[in-house]
Parts: structure tokens; sequence; C-alpha cells
């Protein structure tokens, strides 16, 4: 048996980084809320707008700023010091990144009238161009004591991720257990999931896990998936990562899921490893080394096929233990960004003093976001729990 070659040092950060960050920002995407109706906006200037309270808006740049050394701290520090000295402000843009260069004081003109009662009692209002010709994204911002609420309106988002975005259905009981978990997110799609198709036929990741399988299809998935990201088994510097696909026969994703690894030991020439007697129907490939401690894993539940980083992320994501209530929603997401930090300083002190002094301090201990489809839009609801910076200072 021939062993797969590893990535060089440098691409295997690199492909990791982007995993990490895609999950997490697809994840975010795909959480969706139940905020009021938010109004359509055809008359509105074209371009970007904003409409906000002085002195809410300069508070809340200021806890973004505390985020340390990083790009949407330095942005948000350099927007706060351009805010002018009045008790509203406004901009109008061809875009969103010129935003801060069009600030201005309120004004009595009619232009921002739409936007200034969208906005309400909240203390900023956002319009964001997707596109030529197409609806804007609306943000809402809301102060609930120390905690900051986001009401998102999205209309009809042109991507093939829109598959992936809750529908109006509940999503569920969950599969994956929430012992140690970091991030999560559950989602009942529209119809069918149809995972096969957002895979382009003859691109490098139907080439590399050769994803255009029956496995992926509709016949076989049930519409709910699952994804959660664990915090390392000790002695670890990855995480423990884990993704629920709902299935409608267990059975026929186990067979589907055999003939996917068929396909993949040939092409890559490595074998499976059985999961252990008793385990369930399952296997890992330990040898596929393409990135830190990649050695995925599958086992075919009666409610889902369970797809796993490693062993590890597979023992400890269906571990027996108590779960929440069934979701009464089509689509949550929950970040613990206390357990983030607990985890980056555990592990950046295994690196040294240079780690620690780059390890961020939240000003939030917890992101949560809910909600779904209505319509031919999607609405959803952020809540970022205040209380974060608490934690071993670096």
């Amino acid at each position: 048996m021939t062993e797969s070659q590893p990535l060089p040092a440098r691409r295997r950060r690199r492909a990791a980084a982007l995993y990490l960050c895609a999950g997490l920002t697809t994840a975010w995407a795909l959480a969706c809320g139940d905020p009021p109706e938010l109004p359509v906006d055809p008359q509105w200037p074209p371009g970007a707008l904003l409409s906000a309270q002085t002195d809410a808006l300069r508070s809340l740049l200021a806890e973004i700023e505390g985020l340390g050394a990083t790009p949407l701290a330095r942005q948000a520090g350099r927007l706060r010091r351009t805010l002018p000295d009045c008790p509203e402000v406004e901009a109008i843009a061809t875009e969103a990144a010129s935003l801060p260069e069009a600030l201005r004081c309120a004004e009595p003109s009619p232009a921002l009238v739409g936007l200034r009662a969208h906005r309400g009692d909240a203390m900023a209002s956002l319009a964001l161009p997707l596109g030529p010709d197409t609806p804007r994204l609306l943000l809402r911002a809301h102060r609930r004591g120390a905690d900051l609420e986001l009401d998102v309106h999205w209309p009809r988002p042109e991507t093939s991720l829109a598959a992936l975005l809750p529908g109006s259905d509940p999503s569920g009981p969950e599969v994956l257990t929430a012992h140690e978990r970091l991030f999560h997110v559950r989602v009942r799609v529209d119809g069918p999931l149809d995972l096969a198709a957002l895979v382009p036929e003859g691109s490098q990741a139907d080439e590399l896990f050769r994803l255009r399988s029956e496995l992926l299809s509709a016949a076989i998935l049930d519409g709910t998936w699952e994804a959660a990201i664990y915090t390392p088994e000790p002695g670890s510097s990855w995480p423990r990562v884990a993704i629920a696909l709902g299935v409608r026969l267990q059975s026929a994703a186990a067979a589907a899921a055999d003939r996917l690894i068929d396909d993949v030991e040939e092409h890559w020439s490595v074998s499976r490893t059985p999961l252990p007697a008793g385990s369930g129907s399952g296997a890992c490939l330990l040898r596929l080394r393409l990135l830190p401690e990649l050695a995925p894993c599958y086992r075919a539940t009666e409610r889902a096929l369970v797809l796993a980083w490693n062993p590890d992320s597979l023992r400890h994501a269906i571990a027996a233990g108590p779960l929440p209530p069934a979701a009464t929603e089509p689509g949550r997401l929950e970040l613990d960004l206390a357990g983030l930090r607990r985890t980056d300083l555990r592990l950046a002190q295994q690196v040294g003093p240079e780690a620690l002094a780059t390890v961020t301090r939240w000003p939030w201990r917890r992101l949560v976001a809910h909600g779904g489809r209505r319509e031919d839009a999607w609405a959803f609801r952020v809540e970022l729990e205040a209380g974060g910076r608490g934690g071993a200072a670096p």
C-alpha cells in the first residue's frame, strides 16, 4: 500500500486556515433568525446606505476595536475616529467600502427618510448592495442592555450555497453531542439536500474525494445537516470536527458511503480501517494525511451519516449524552466565544509568550443566530451576549 503524500508545511497551514475560516464563515451565513419584517427599498437612493446614533455607533466600534491586531479592529478604529460630533450620522456611498468617507451629520433631507424609518428606535441601520439590479442586504442593530442584537434581511442570495440555507420547517433534534462544543450549526433546508449539485464536475473537490457520488444525492439525504467543532483533545493542537447529514434510510446511506470509500481507495491508493466491532457501520482512512491530524472517518447511524476529521472527532461527536430539546426553528448557529478564548489560551501556552499576546479578547461571550426562509428572502437574528473579556490575561 502506498501512503498518500502530505502537503508541504506552508500549504498545510494555509489549507487548514482556509478550512476553518470557510466553515465558520459559511455557518454564519447559514444561520438565520426570526426578526420583525423588514421593508423593501425600491425608492431609496442607490448604493450603500447608513443611518445611526453617533454615540451608540462609537461605543460599538470601540468594542470591535478591542479585538486586537485584527483587520476588523483596525477598520473599526479608523471609522470611530472619523465620526463627526453630532447626535446622528448618515452616509450614502456607491459601495460598502466607501461608507467611512461618506459619513456626515444627519440632515433633514428626504433622501434617507426610508432608511431612518427602517431604523426606528434601533442604534443603526445599513443597506448594502449585493449586485446590480438586485435588492439590498438590510441590517438593523439594537442594544439590549449590554448585549448586541442584529436583524438581517437577505433577499434571494445568488450563490450555490443557497441550497444549504434554512427553509421554513423545524430542523428537529440534534445528532452531535453538545459536550465541549465551541461551534454548532443545525439546518433543515427546503426540499431535498442535494449536496452533489454543489460540487462542479471536474473541479478540485470532485477530483480530490470523488464527491459527486450517490452518497450526496437527494435520494439518500433527508434535508437536514449539522456541523460542530469541539475543543482539541489533550496533547493535540487541532480541534475535533464533525458533520452529520440526515439520512432517509441507514442501510442505503451506509452502502453509498462504502462505495465512496472504494472510489477514494482506488484513486489515492489508501486502505480503510473498519470501526471497532460493535461500533456500527463505518470506517476511517488513517493514512490520508493531507491536512493536520486528518484521518477522515464516517459512521452510519439510524438518523444520520456522521463524517469526522479523525477517529477522536468521531468518538467524541457521537458519544452518548443528553442533547438539547428538538429545535423549533429551521436553522440555528451557536459560537461559544468564551470557550474559544479559553481554548486559544491553553494552546498558546504551549507555544510561548508571543503566542499568548495574540489571543483575541472577545467583547462578547456567546453568539447565537437563528431563523429561516420567508418567501423569496431569508431573515435572521444574530445575538451577541456581553461579558466575554474574562479569563486569564495573556
